[in-house]
């Protein structure tokens, strides 16, 4: 352990120790699932309209005229 400390604090400077009771820890590993399926599911939504605005360049683009509209009345 002194080893470890020694070339920690050689590596990234002072030590910080920190203190979790099995129950916080429990629902500190639930919170960050929860919020990487958030964050998933939110990556996914993103996807779906970006690709949903995106034009298709394989679709047909002819645009109606004002005539050609006429002529369908």
């Amino acid at each position: 352990m002194d080893q470890f400390i020694a070339e920690f604090k050689q590596r990234h400077g002072e030590v910080a120790y920190v203190a979790l009771s099995m129950k916080d820890y429990e629902n500190l590993a639930l919170n960050i699932a929860e919020m990487r399926r958030f964050i998933n599911q939110q990556t996914q939504i993103i996807v779906y309209y970006e690709d949903a605005v995106t034009p298709d360049p394989n679709a047909d683009d002819t645009v109606i005229s004002e005539t050609n509209l006429d002529k369908a009345q």
